[in-house]
């Protein structure tokens, strides 16, 4: 799909998956294997757990096949120099959910939209993924954080914390039936959200493509001028366009 303005260079991916309390971690495993040879850089190594100084060459992710899914809270897949391009960490460990969420974050260059939407077609049926968006961002702005990196005089750096962030960590309780975070340029939805409600009357409305994917979710893309639209005349959704981070 074109988009009217030009976009950032860099395309942040995020998937919410969803593991039982008795799983292992097979199926992360199996994602960034496929995630890594699609890579702008070249992926070398991961550290786990927040021990960034023990690293391990990438075809030890086979551990990850018994590794029990309440034993992770954090992966990093990295290159030589130390810069991540994936990374995966539990979320709402705070939350009595009855299950394990892990979030995948994958930072690649922004004209690889197309083939991580080819990747999720293909992976769908062998992972529970809750829920999935990407945006576009420059080096403005804080891929980790999703928000605007302001620099002082003095050379220092400070993150500005968006709104949607603390909101989406205090009320996300209702993800295993899909709740959503915004409207994105990218978006990965459980199908139940297209029954019914603003979000289908808005894809409707403005003659957005959704492609289904055996009948539990959907794959949307929303270009520039669409969420434009949504954000201009739909009073109601006007807080909820996530569009890019320019």
């Amino acid at each position: 799909m074109l988009f009217k303005r030009n976009l950032p260079d860099r395309l942040l991916i995020n998937f919410y998956i969803k593991l039982g309390c008795d799983d292992n971690l097979e199926c992360l495993g199996a994602m960034i294997n496929r995630f890594v040879p699609r890579m702008e850089l070249e992926m070398e190594t991961f550290s786990f757990n927040d021990n960034a100084e023990e690293r391990f060459s990438l075809g030890c992710l086979s551990f990850l096949d018994d590794f029990d899914a309440g034993k992770l809270d954090s992966l990093y897949v990295e290159n030589d120099n130390g810069e991540y391009g994936i990374s995966v960490t539990r979320q709402f460990s705070f939350l009595e959910l009855g299950f394990y969420v892990f979030k995948v974050s994958v930072y690649n260059k922004s004209d690889n939209n197309r083939m991580f939407y080819d990747l999720l077609k293909s992976d769908v049926r062998n992972t529970d993924i809750l829920y999935g968006y990407g945006r576009f961002y420059s080096s403005k702005f804080s891929p980790a954080s999703e928000s605007k990196i302001k620099k002082s005089f003095l050379g220092g750096q400070t993150i500005k914390i968006s709104k949607e962030l603390p909101l989406w960590y205090e009320h996300p309780s209702n993800l295993e039936s899909g709740a959503i975070k915004g409207l994105y340029p990218l978006n990965y939805w459980k199908a139940s959200k297209l029954q019914g409600g603003p979000l289908a009357e808005i894809l409707s409305k403005y003659k957005v493509e959704v492609t289904e994917l055996d009948g539990q979710a959907v794959l949307i893309e929303l270009d520039e001028e669409v969420l434009d639209k949504v954000e201009e005349n739909e009073s109601q959704l006007k807080s909820f366009v996530r569009g890019h981070l320019v």
